[in-house]
């Protein structure tokens, strides 16, 4: 399995997360309430990143990034809905599985 391919995977888990019912938050990189954690797009990232090797991590995050057209994760997270969120990892997931990228 390619770099690419293991950061599209990464990505997928992360987005899951971050689509459960409260599984997304703003403003910390990680939020309980009671037995619910809910995570920014950068924290569910990180969360999904034990046990990768570096390549992965960066090269998942890069492409979410360029996807965001924002640099910094947390801030696109802070400043967008949800929706506009999945958005962003979807189409880094999408470029990621493009072959050609």
């Amino acid at each position: 399995m390619t770099i690419r391919q293991q950061a599209a995977d990464l990505l997928r888990a992360a987005r899951a997360l971050l689509a459960r019912q409260g599984g997304w938050c703003k403003g910390v990189s990680r939020r309980y309430r009671g037995s619910t954690v809910s995570y920014c797009a950068l924290g569910a990232c990180q969360v999904n990143a034990h046990g990768v090797i570096d390549g992965v991590y960066l090269t998942a995050v890069t492409e979410l990034r360029k996807a965001a057209e924002e640099p910094h994760i947390s801030l696109w997270n802070d400043h967008s809905t949800k929706r506009q969120v999945l958005a962003g990892f979807d189409a880094a997931i999408a470029e990621l599985e493009n072959t050609n990228g």
